[in-house]
């Protein structure tokens, strides 16, 4: 009996012991996590400690810094402030001497009147001058104040006897102390007009210090333009110019030309007039280049009208809008109709086509600060030169430039080169249109520079075409619709989204760049289609552009957005699909979705 009572305490202890052990280790366990977390957050405070010190020093250390700019300019200003009043105190006291000459000039003539009131008595000082009299302590200073000062005694006065012998003279009476007579003053002397002189000569010299704190940067102008280097060259401009004279007057340069233009131009001409008159000078020689078709200066001075008109921050743009736009499209005609007939032997390497459609944008751009100045730079423009500067044979970048410049034509009613009849503005956009989308499908000539970015530099100026169409369709009322009704734009850009989703799948070169073409041409392509319900998209599709249209659309409609497909966004693929159902009929779309995710499951 009491063996089993014994086995069954032993079983209970070793139960008890075994839970007491699991107890402990589950204890050591916990202290364990405990002592773990502990440490670990300990590690993250510490860092977090640290991370603040380090964002603490670098503040201090940013706060420092700007201190110390801020005291460097403080002293500066302290020492500037400083030498304005001392120019300030030095005109006053300029002012002042000047007003106290005046005064001086005045008063030259004598004081009038006798001393003492006896017949025959001593004359004024200021007529009949005498010898002063010798002090015992003096030290030669200031001698005519002691003598004013007089006698200590009161100013008493010394009598001398009035009896006369017959041996001796009868002498005059002396006075010892002038102070007791009386000096019978003139009145001044000084005329209105010497007044007058001297409140003028004071209000000149508040004019001049008036002036000295005028800013006036009509010099600054002068002196940028005189210094400036040319970007071709690194040689001052004029400097350039000045090697330069025209065959049909070679005895007068270039630089002489210019600088005597420009020499009419004086202190009282208006701040806004320089800028204007140093760029129509510049206009007139250009002018002279043109007709003699002397183009070794060209460059240099296409660099310094460029500068001149920056530096005015394009404030002379308007006055000289139809010399600039003319003188600007005569230029690049030279080069651009060489290159549109391929006679590539006419081309004149002087005109850099890419920098005179810069300088024409600048000033379009500055144009468009009022609608009319902007509409006169529009109408200065000829259709025929758009037309021919996006011919597929100009180069990529002489491409590109226009399409920029054409963003500035678009207003509420029109776009492109402006002209009075309607019917002709409508004809006009229809032929922009065409040659702009005309270079979705046909890939230009590319130099040798733009060869080895083929690519790459073709998506681009594409993603500048589509730019462009969304700016017709955003901001001129009935863009959309003009769009639509061009004989090419809509199978243009439908061929365009089918050949980059193409082009994705093949893993060509610069796919990124493929990926924006495409979501920004899906979306410009939904905008026009939901504008224009009626339009029956089937209809303007041709050959088997219908089949590449619905593949490119259904591969964009189903895209998950991995591998290649990386960068197609979300909105892009629900409005993929929105076209696709305006693409096919119900039964069409329900096998497309089959096929692509049965395909999936595989």
């Amino acid at each position: 009996m009491i063996l089993p009572q014994l086995e069954s305490k032993l079983a209970l202890l070793q139960s008890a012991l075994e839970t007491s052990e699991s107890t402990a280790l589950a204890k050591a366990g916990e202290v364990s996590v405990v002592r773990s977390n502990i440490a670990k957050s300990q590690r993250e405070h510490e860092r977090h400690l640290q991370s603040l010190q380090a964002h603490h020093n670098e503040e201090k250390e940013r706060y420092e810094r700007e201190l110390d700019a801020l005291k460097a300019e403080m002293e500066q200003l302290r020492t500037r402030i400083m030498f304005l009043n001392n120019d300030y105190e030095e005109v006053v006291r300029k002012n002042k001497a000047l007003e106290k000459s005046a005064t001086t000039a005045s008063n030259t003539n004598t004081f009038g009147g006798f001393i003492g009131g006896e017949r025959g008595g001593t004359a004024s000082p200021s007529i009949t001058p005498k010898r002063k009299k010798i002090m015992t302590h003096r030290d030669g200073f200031d001698d005519d104040e002691i003598m004013i000062m007089g006698s200590p005694r009161g100013g008493r006065t010394k009598t001398v006897s009035m009896v006369t012998t017959p041996s001796k003279k009868r002498k005059r009476i002396t006075v010892d102390s002038p102070v007791n007579a009386v000096l019978p003053l003139s009145q001044s002397r000084r005329t209105p007009a010497m007044e007058g002189s001297a409140r003028r000569l004071h209000l000149v010299d508040e004019e001049i210090l008036k002036g000295l704190w005028k800013e006036d940067g009509r010099f600054d102008f002068y002196e940028a333009i005189m210094s400036h280097r040319s970007e071709i060259s690194n040689v001052r401009a004029l400097e350039e110019l000045s090697k330069c004279s025209f065959p049909s007057n070679p005895a007068t340069t270039l630089s002489s030309m210019f600088i005597d233009n420009i020499s009419k131009l004086n202190t009282e001409s208006p701040k806004e007039k320089f800028p204007v008159i140093v760029c129509k000078s510049l206009l007139s020689i250009w002018w002279g280049i043109l007709k003699e078709k002397f183009w070794t200066p060209f460059p240099h001075l296409l660099d310094l009208l460029h500068f001149s008109l920056m530096y005015s921050h394009g404030s002379a743009c308007t006055s000289i809008l139809d010399d600039a736009v003319d003188l600007l499209q005569r230029t690049i005609d030279v080069n651009a109709i060489a290159i549109f007939k391929r006679d590539l032997d006419k081309l004149v390497p002087e005109i850099d086509v890419d920098r005179c459609l810069t300088v024409l944008e600048f000033i379009a751009l500055n144009s468009l600060s009022e609608e009319q100045y902007a509409r006169r730079f529009w109408k200065l423009i000829r259709i025929d030169f758009v037309l021919m500067c996006l011919n597929p044979n100009q180069p990529l970048a002489t491409i590109n430039a226009l399409l920029s410049l054409l963003c500035t034509s678009i207003f509420m009613d029109s776009f492109g080169p402006q002209l009075s009849n309607s019917s002709q503005q409508s004809q006009n956009e229809l032929h922009t249109l065409e040659a702009v989308t005309r270079i979705l499908v046909e890939t230009p000539d590319l130099s040798a520079v733009e060869m080895k970015m083929r690519r790459e530099r073709l998506v681009e100026v594409r993603k500048g075409v589509v730019g462009f169409l969304g700016c017709v369709v955003a901001a001129m009322e009935g863009g959309g619709k003009r769009v639509v009704e061009s004989r090419e734009g809509l199978a243009r850009l439908v061929k365009r989204v089918a050949e980059e989703v193409e082009a994705l799948y093949d893993f060509r070169g610069g796919v990124g760049r493929s990926v924006d073409l495409i979501n920004t041409t899906v979306r410009l392509l939904h905008s026009l289609l939901t504008a224009n319900l009626g339009i029956q998209l089937g209809t303007r599709l041709t050959g088997g552009a219908t089949h590449k249209h619905i593949v490119a659309m259904t591969r964009l409609a189903f895209s998950e957005g991995l591998l290649q497909e990386a960068g197609i966004e979300e909105e892009v693929v629900e409005l993929a699909h929105a076209i696709l159902e305006m693409s096919v009929t119900p039964e069409e779309g329900e096998v497309l979705q089959e096929l692509f995710t049965g395909g999936l499951r595989m």
